[in-house]
């Protein structure tokens, strides 16, 4: 009875301190994230939620000329 009481407090004691370093690890990562989530909102470079144009360039329309070489309205 006392090995398996021994082994019930080891593993739970793996495992609180398995949470515990994932806890820990994920928080740091959660405030990295929130601090470039804030930089970026700060300098304009994140990504947009609406596209911009994009604007097409039409072709020059057509002069007609006359047999001198002066142009015609």
């Amino acid at each position: 009875m006392a090995y398996y009481s021994m082994v019930v407090n080891s593993q739970k004691g793996a495992l609180l301190g398995a949470y515990h370093d994932l806890f820990t690890i994920l928080l740091i990562l959660g405030i990295i994230m929130l601090l470039a989530s804030i930089g970026k909102a700060v300098t304009g470079k994140g990504r947009s939620l609406v596209q911009k144009e994009q604007h097409i360039l039409l072709p020059a329309p057509l002069v007609k000329t006359n047999k001198k070489g002066k142009f015609s309205t």
